[in-house]
């Protein structure tokens, strides 16, 4: 597992792994923490964030090691410029005000649904902004 000073990223705070429940609950976790809880969703979130970690209408995002993008998971990032435009817009807000360069680029993990956007770089938190 990478070590905190093994990360290159912009703020102490920037959020490292997180989800953007449909209702627009955020819960997000920066690097140091995401390593205390072996970089796992479902070991870092709060009892909230876990009613919503596996509802099929929540966005995930997390920043893999060596990867300065963020990959975006979850059935909103299938569709991100319609049924996850909201929540993908509240997750580059969110990134951008607790410390994310605003330039970062963030993408649609491959879920192997063979839908249009997996893989692929949908934008900067600047142009969701």
């Amino acid at each position: 597992m990478p070590k905190s000073e093994d990360v290159m990223h912009n703020a102490v705070n920037e959020p490292f792994l997180g989800i953007v429940a449909r209702n627009g609950y955020v819960e997000a976790y920066d690097f140091k923490t995401a390593e205390k809880y072996d970089f796992h969703h479902s070991y870092a979130l709060s009892p909230q964030g876990q009613k919503y970690y596996d509802d099929d209408d929540t966005l995930r995002f997390v920043k893999y090691f060596g990867d300065s993008k963020y990959t975006l998971e979850g059935s909103p990032a299938l569709d991100p410029f319609k049924k996850g435009f909201s929540q993908i817009q509240i997750f580059a807000r969110y990134c951008v005000k607790a410390g994310s360069a605003p330039d970062a680029l963030f993408a649609v993990a491959d879920h192997e649904l063979g839908t249009q956007y997996e893989g692929k770089i949908i934008g900067k938190l600047e142009d969701w902004v």
